[in-house]
């Protein structure tokens, strides 16, 4: 009888450690989904953020035609710089 609640109290003792230890990793395993969570939101958001900059670089740079048009000036202004 004696070993018999022996072995009840070492199984009951062993269930507790691995449900304490199953806690933990699903725990650890909630906090690693969240931190994936963030990263992903941060990565679309500096995503957006490199297609607005690549824009709005674009969209300061001159096109061929105004590059033409600054030298034909610079060259008729004997190389002075024009205003753009």
């Amino acid at each position: 009888m004696q070993t018999k609640t022996l072995d009840e109290k070492f199984t009951q003792t062993e269930l507790g450690a691995l449900q304490k230890e199953m806690a933990k990793m699903e725990q650890a395993a909630a906090i690693k989904e969240s931190r994936i969570h963030q990263l992903e939101e941060s990565v679309s958001m500096l995503q957006e953020n490199l297609e607005k900059m690549v824009s709005q670089a674009l969209r300061l740079n001159p096109t061929l035609m105004q590059v033409e048009t600054i030298l034909h000036r610079k060259r008729s202004n004997g190389g002075k710089q024009p205003a753009l």
